[in-house]
């Protein structure tokens, strides 16, 4: 008997998860999803994709839609505005278009966040110790009878540590400075941190490194003097264009920024 209630739970688990991969997202655009009751206020919009996450019974469902053409447009426009009325409008217009673009794919998160265990042992260590463990500093808010809870965070996920001090007494730490010295009493699980609209956070939980902005800048840098210190810099800037066209924009503009140094120095 058991193991046919077994197969029944497992076939409908199946058919569910059929069902979700034929039928799609149940939500048509992230405006829908934005708009539902279980929209945890997790999103993140970059050049590629806008990323809601949604709660639907006990799962966490992570929502993506590809930016198009207009919605780049449109966030570009809110840019180097110094009239604030302007800049709210340009915004406006930006998001107003942004909850229009149609879910492309929806995926459960099945990354799970560490073990009670694990968070035990944050028990008697300083706010400092903790920031060295790995967990970031994210939120404050007080509990019942001015207790103090700090919330961390670490991957896609976010914990509650309760202090040794009340919430007004880590407020008045907080104000003058410094208070990684207070310890934490217990910890536990909270929920999604923002991490979980990343893309670069894989729904498993697996993690992508993270790409090194200035590194990639100052590596396309380095490219371009040499090719201009060599015999023949024009066509050695029309080669490395070529090898990275995705970069052609940034690596015009440096050159035209060393030529100038280089004229300068001239002079």
């Amino acid at each position: 008997m058991i193991r046919k209630v077994l197969l029944a739970m497992l076939a409908l688990a199946l058919l569910i998860s059929i069902a979700f991969a034929e039928e799609g997202p149940a939500f048509a655009t992230i405006g829908d999803a934005m708009a539902s009751e279980g929209y945890t206020g997790i999103y993140m919009g970059d050049s590629q994709h806008v990323v809601v996450v949604v709660k639907l019974d006990d799962a966490y469902i992570r929502l993506v839609a590809d930016m198009d053409d207009k919605a780049r447009e449109l966030d570009e426009a809110t840019m180097g505005y110094t009239d604030i009325d302007a800049l709210e409008a340009a915004t406006k217009a930006y998001y107003d278009y942004v909850e229009t673009l149609p879910i492309a794919y929806g995926e459960e998160i099945t990354a799970q966040p560490k073990p009670q265990e694990e968070l035990d042992a944050l028990v008697g260590k300083t706010l400092l110790e903790v920031e060295k463990a790995g967990y970031e500093s994210s939120s404050s808010h007080m509990g019942e009878g001015d207790a103090a809870f700090y919330t961390v965070s670490c991957d896609m996920f976010e914990y509650d540590l309760l202090l040794d001090v009340t919430y007004t007494e880590y407020m008045e730490r907080s104000q003058n400075g410094y208070f990684g010295d207070l310890t934490v009493k217990s910890a536990g699980f909270s929920g999604l941190s923002r991490r979980a609209a990343e893309l670069r956070y894989h729904a498993d939980g697996t993690c992508d490194e993270e790409k090194n902005a200035w590194a990639e800048f100052n590596g396309i840098m380095d490219l371009i003097s040499e090719a201009m210190s060599g015999e023949n810099p024009e066509e050695a800037i029309r080669e490395l264009t070529e090898k990275m066209p995705e970069h052609a924009a940034e690596i015009m503009t440096l050159v035209n920024v060393f030529s100038g140094m280089s004229e300068q120095a001239e002079e």
